[in-house]
């Protein structure tokens, strides 16, 4: 996709219900006007790669394409009103904002009464969805509505007003200071290799942080952040997966106590259910899979970019659970959704998701002894150009390609996909070590006859089970153990 014209891009970001929307908005008016921006949209939609010259000879209105550059800056400004609307039936925020609006023209027509309609309608959106910055300026109008009216209880109401804004001023301030505090500890860990004690200094920041703020005044954003940060910490620093399972179970809880927050919000419930989920991949523990996966087939997908979500975190937990309890039947029965929603998702789908599932199919068909079906879908990830694969992902791939072609006895080219792994992974250590011991063992294992190799596997199988916990144990073991 072209990175040089704003309008192509953000036409092609658009989902196909945002697509139907804006056609509707457009068509408003009879206008032939209208008619040409609603032509030059579909046919910029149409395309794969931006190119001025497809679009101008598309155009009917030779005038009109003559003029592309007004007239593409025009829809660009078009199709984000659009947006603007659509999200606001979508968007308690929007909401927020588009009162915000009703009452600064409400002051300026001079309609008191109806503009403290819409701030105490406002200021209750903006207290249920806890939006403290927009709650700021809907305040400074209450003021300003409170010092108009010169009411008998005008000084309670300012004194009111004031405490509330005191008190908003408070949280806002401190969500730019955890917000502070979760960037600096980001980077701790993104470069922990260039800290000598990166716990001490995670640790300090912390400290230094509590010492000057009051948790009486933490918001419902502040608490977000204030425990994605220990879950971060635990989970990517320090390994404790149980601990970094109790700051994410606090947040599931604060949403869940507030269901509406859910539905404002759903892409971060999404994600908080999924990190979750992997801290007990993490640990090798799946019974809490099946509820979770149930409140993700739960949640309402009136959304394009919700479904797509949806359809990859719940295929994937689901794929993920299937594999890791020996449920391969299961896992094969899954492979025919999953292959219609990946096509018709493709363009919402990450290359780097897709090959993902990839990996995940290759295993189900691979552990249901399809084992030139599990092939077919290796080809996929490893055609891919190398620098477009996760390391881990290539690694699993390479390895599970071995393996299938051992089970195939097709044993001079598992030889030779063994020297090649072992090639790569002959000075790395953990995870990798498991590999190397495995690429050493089947290219022994391919020069002897079929008794004799029973008992490499078996040394391999002692290796695996002293082997730290990773996913490429998770293959090995599941592949010994069949």
């Amino acid at each position: 996709m072209s990175t040089e014209d704003p309008l192509f891009e953000l036409i092609k970001s658009l989902s196909q219900t945002e697509k139907r929307y804006f056609k509707r908005f457009s068509t408003l008016h009879s206008s032939r006007s209208k008619n040409n921006y609603l032509e030059l949209f579909e046919a910029m939609d149409r395309l794969d790669q931006y190119d001025e010259g497809k679009i101008r000879r598309r155009l009917s209105n030779k005038k009109f394409a003559g003029n592309l550059a007004v007239g593409k800056n025009y829809l660009y400004n078009l199709v984000l009103r659009s947006l603007r609307l659509y999200n606001t039936e979508q968007s308690a925020l929007f909401q927020v904002l588009d009162l915000i609006q009703d009452i600064h023209l409400l002051i300026d027509k001079n309609l008191p009464q109806q503009a403290v309609k819409r701030i105490q309608k406002a200021k209750r959106m903006a207290e249920q969805y806890h939006l403290e910055l927009p709650m700021l300026e809907i305040l400074r109008l209450e003021r300003m509505m409170i010092r108009w009216s010169q009411k008998k209880k005008s000084q309670e109401g300012l004194e009111d007003n004031q405490e509330k804004t005191a008190q908003y001023l408070r949280q806002v301030n401190l969500q730019f200071d955890i917000l502070k505090l979760y960037d600096d500890i980001f980077l701790v860990l993104r470069n922990r290799p260039q800290f000598e004690h990166p716990e001490e200094r995670i640790h300090e920041l912390i400290r230094a942080f509590s010492e000057r703020v009051s948790i009486t005044d933490f918001s419902f954003e502040t608490r977000m952040i204030y425990h994605l940060i220990w879950s971060n910490y635990y989970q990517l620093l320090t390994g404790e997966m149980k601990e970094a399972r109790h700051h994410l179970g606090v947040l599931i809880d604060l949403f869940e106590a507030e269901p509406h927050l859910i539905q404002e919000y759903p892409v971060r419930y999404i994600n908080l259910l999924s990190n979750f989920l992997t801290t007990f991949i993490a640990d090798g523990r799946y019974e809490t899979f099946p509820a979770v996966i149930e409140k993700l087939e739960s949640l309402p997908s009136d959304r394009e970019y919700l479904r797509i979500k949806l359809f990859q975190k719940i295929a994937h937990f689901q794929l993920i659970y299937h594999l890791r309890t020996g449920r391969y039947e299961a896992a094969l029965g899954m492979i025919a959704g999953i292959e219609q929603g990946l096509e018709k998702y493709r363009e919402g789908i990450s290359l780097d998701q897709q090959l993902n599932f990839c990996q995940n199919i290759a295993q189900v068909y691979f552990y249901n002894h399809c084992y030139e079906e599990a092939l077919n879908w290796l080809d996929r990830v490893l055609n891919e150009e190398k620098h477009e694969i996760r390391q881990d992902i290539q690694l699993n791939c390479r390895l599970l390609q071995l393996l299938a072609h051992y089970e195939l006895n097709n044993l001079e080219f598992a030889g030779s996909l063994a020297r090649s792994i072992y090639r790569y992974v002959r000075k790395a250590t953990g995870e990798e070590h498991l590999l190397k011991a495995v690429a050493n063992t089947l290219l022994k294992a391919v020069d002897l006859p079929a008794e004799e190799r029973e008992t490499l596997l078996k040394n391999l199988w002692e290796d695996c089970q002293t082997a730290p916990r990773s996913e490429v144990k998770e293959m090995v073991y599941n592949w010994l153990k069949s």
